[in-house]
């Protein structure tokens, strides 16, 4: 069996799946995930880095931010696109209050033909993914 080590999410067009293949992920908690893939069906399972943050941030690849705005509104950016094909960020904002979060591609770059994003209400989510050029909702 051929194993490979990817260090970012693969696109579908990264990864040429022939025969049987393992898989293994080293995940932020530095706990190592073994999964095959044999033919067409996979048992395969990403583990998203679940943190709260209340103030400005940059997201990362595999983030889960619960977004507590409660202090005030604040900018959530996003990598350089360049640097980010294949990452998937879902953002969810938890508090109550009217203070919204803004999602920021950085200038030059959209998300959905945008450069923000705004999270206005208690418990909406986005989740986004870049293909190294712009993100998109998802």
């Amino acid at each position: 069996m051929e194993q490979i080590r990817i260090s970012q999410l693969p696109t579908a067009s990264d990864v040429e799946i022939n025969g049987d293949v393992e898989f293994v992920i080293n995940t932020t908690s530095n706990q190592t995930k073994k999964k095959s893939w044999d033919g067409l069906a996979a048992n395969l399972s990403l583990a998203f880095n679940a943190r709260t943050i209340g103030g400005a941030v940059v997201a990362d690849n595999m983030d889960f931010i619960l977004a507590d705005a409660t202090a005030g509104a604040f900018t959530i950016s996003l990598p350089a696109v360049a640097d980010a094909e294949g990452y998937t960020v879902v953002i969810k904002k938890i508090d109550n209050t009217t203070n919204n979060i803004t999602v920021d591609a950085g200038a030059g770059y959209a998300i959905d033909g945008s450069q923000t994003a705004i999270i206005i209400n208690q418990w909406d989510a986005i989740r986004i993914w870049c293909d190294g050029k712009s993100w998109y909702i998802h």
